[in-house]
């Protein structure tokens, strides 16, 4: 759950809901949400891991429990649910996604990456717009600073839509703002991945107040830092600090009876005295 850069086709208008399509007539006009992949790669690399696990060669096959590659990742995704096929080339514009859904815009699409975030310091997203015309900021609704939007845009591929932090609600922006966290400036690929770690460390800490509603979401900003990462056989410490981990977190292997073994990276026992 949260918000990330898209890079979309010059001019995209993300499909929106009609009265042919709407199961409800409440929400035609809405956005649908959709996938940042296209039907065709998506079906053939879904086919290409179905093999691999029937050949007993996938890499996350082995203690997954799961005999066949559809009980570990479900079936291909919808083609509904994809968003149309285009190439790298021609996706060179950029839009903000929320990721609480599929993913749907929350800012119009711009040719550069300037022009948004000047977007955002004028106006924020789409949310923060329908909360400051409601008069409901119980989350932070004001437009973004400059330091938010420089570093979502130019740095960060994904933000948290809040962290709750010492009893406190802290959007992705003021978070996307915290100079502390992020660092400044150009930044070596190993600072950068240090800047990287801090976010992820922040992030897990910070739901620590709410750690059962917000499993799924730490689960996801693990899966953005380590790719073979999956629910059913790691599971995040929300307390051991790990120097050694992509995410600065304890990364545990789980057994076949779900319990935690050691660190994946450090190789610390969960329990410690």
């Amino acid at each position: 759950m949260g918000r990330e850069i898209r890079r979309v086709i010059p001019n995209w208008e993300h499909p929106r809901e009609t009265a042919e399509t709407a199961r409800d007539p409440r929400a035609i006009g809405k956005f649908i949400p959709l996938y940042d992949y296209d039907y065709e790669t998506h079906l053939a690399e879904w086919i290409d891991e179905n093999s691999q696990w029937q050949r007993g060669e996938h890499p996350s096959q082995k203690g997954s429990g799961c005999k066949y590659y559809q009980d570990y990742a479900g079936d291909p995704t919808d083609p509904d649910m994809c968003r149309p096929k285009w190439s790298e080339n021609e996706a060179s514009w950029y839009q903000v996604y929320e990721t609480v859904s599929e993913g749907t815009p929350v800012t119009p699409a711009f040719g550069t990456q300037q022009e948004l975030i000047e977007y955002l310091v004028a106006n924020g997203d789409f949310w923060d717009q329908k909360r400051r015309r409601e008069g409901n900021c119980s989350m932070p609704c004001q437009p973004w600073s400059r330091d938010a939007a420089e570093n979502f845009v130019k740095e960060l591929p994904w933000m948290p839509s809040m962290i709750i932090t010492n009893g406190k609600i802290l959007s992705g922006s003021e978070l996307a703002a915290f100079q502390g966290v992020l660092g400044s400036g150009i930044m070596t690929q190993q600072t950068e991945q240090a800047a990287q770690r801090r976010v992820a460390t922040a992030l897990i800490i910070g739901y620590q107040p709410s750690i059962e509603l917000l499993t799924q979401e730490i689960n996801e900003v693990a899966k953005r830092h380590i790719p073979d990462f999956h629910f059913l056989n790691d599971a995040v410490s929300t307390f051991w600090k790990c120097n050694k981990s992509p995410i600065g977190m304890c990364v545990f292997k789980l057994s076949e009876r779900g319990l935690k073994t050691d660190c994946r990276y450090c190789h610390q026992p969960s329990e410690r005295k």
